[in-house]
């Protein structure tokens, strides 16, 4: 088990540190989205902590309250910025903290068997994410380069279909002792897959996801590759935290079917069904605008086109949280900046439909009067 957190610690110092600007430092335009109103907590110190923390169950034997303090360092900075919840801080956070409750009440295999549920839940659910237009036909499609690599639409739509399948499966085979190891090969190479598509070598995007996928193969070999792979059924031992863990791992992701439950915390990574914002400006205004922003743009049809994802991950190192309040706010803290010019506009494209469904193509769109004054 040692070694499993040890893992998670080493994936969340290099993520932290790639995406430092998210957790530490001046934001520009980008605002913090505390849980309550007015709470900024001491930044600075609380990083530094949480990096001391992460480095000592590294360098010294797992206590009970050092990862608790983890915990305590993750929640902190959360709470002054909902948008650091990314879907790896989730999970990690998860592991800490069931191995803080169970390392002195529980056996190993126990905490085991609660990783091997956490992690074949959140396969499961991300490939259940993708089952989705938005994915089939313009996600994967990006994600490989379909355009460059001259691929016809049909075989590319019947690839992306699936790829969100055999994610599905791999996730549920975990649950099972003789198809275990197969099922965690093929997510191992799923996740060299990504790191080729989304590191240097390819879209060179997200960076601070990079060291999780590299952390996922680690955890993958190290619950399935051993004298006897980690089983769920282990983790009935403690009905009481196999409950909590079923609960978030399990059963709230089944919301987004039906609502607006969080993607992040659906367990939607890559999924092309969230929402997305596009601020957009006649090309005369160009000049008065910041030119961090216009730097961004792309000219479509006559006007400027600028990506709110791509322009906070250059920012902060990260995306934004695909949310519509999330969009909202960064483009009033834009528009604020710019002066509210009467051609800067907010286009957001709300999420497909699940399950296949296709997108009924009406974005909404908000001008910087409507932002500021609404």
């Amino acid at each position: 088990m040692a070694r499993l957190v040890r893992v998670c610690a080493v994936g969340s110092l290099s993520a932290l540190l790639l995406a430092a600007p998210l957790w530490v430092g001046p934001r520009g335009d980008i605002p913090r989205f505390p849980l309550t109103k007015g709470f900024f907590p001491l930044e600075q110190p609380l990083f530094a902590a949480l990096l001391i923390g992460l480095a000592a169950l590294l360098l010294f034997p797992l206590r009970r309250s050092l990862l608790l303090f983890v915990c305590v360092c993750f929640s902190a900075l959360i709470a002054g910025d909902v948008m650091r919840l990314h879907p790896w801080v989730l999970q990690c956070a998860l592991l800490f903290g069931v191995s803080a409750w169970g390392l002195e009440r529980t056996q190993e295999k126990g905490l085991l068997g609660f990783f091997a549920l956490l992690v074949s839940g959140m396969y499961f659910w991300s490939g259940v994410s993708k089952l989705n237009y938005a994915f089939v036909a313009g996600e994967f499609p990006l994600l490989v380069g379909a355009s460059s690599l001259s691929l016809a639409p049909e075989f590319v739509a019947v690839a992306g279909l699936c790829a969100a399948v055999v994610e599905i499966v791999a996730g549920g085979l975990l649950l099972f002792g003789r198809a275990q190891r197969f099922a965690a090969f093929v997510l191992i190479g799923m996740h060299l897959f990504i790191l080729i598509v989304l590191g240097p070598l390819g879209h060179n995007h997200n960076r601070m996801i990079w060291p999780w996928n590299v952390m996922m193969m680690g955890l993958l070999a190290l619950l399935y590759f051993r004298a006897e792979p980690a089983c769920v059924r282990w983790s009935f031992a403690t009905p009481i935290l196999a409950g909590i863990v079923s609960l978030v791992v399990l059963l709230l992701p089944s919301a987004r079917l039906v609502g607006d439950y969080p993607a992040y915390l659906s367990w939607d990574l890559y999924s092309g069904r969230v929402w997305k914002g596009n601020l957009e400006f006649a090309l005369e205004e160009r000049d008065t605008l910041p030119e961090d922003l216009t730097s961004q743009a792309e000219i479509v049809d006559g006007k400027g086109i600028v990506s709110l994802g791509k322009y906070v991950e250059q920012h902060l190192g990260a995306p934004p949280w695909p949310e519509r309040w999330a969009f909202t706010e960064i483009a009033r803290s834009i528009c604020v900046r710019a002066g509210s010019p009467g051609s800067l506009r907010l286009i957001l494209k709300p999420p497909a439909p699940p399950l296949m469904g296709r997108p009924d193509g009406k974005d909404l769109s908000m001008g910087c009067d409507d932002l500021v004054l609404g």
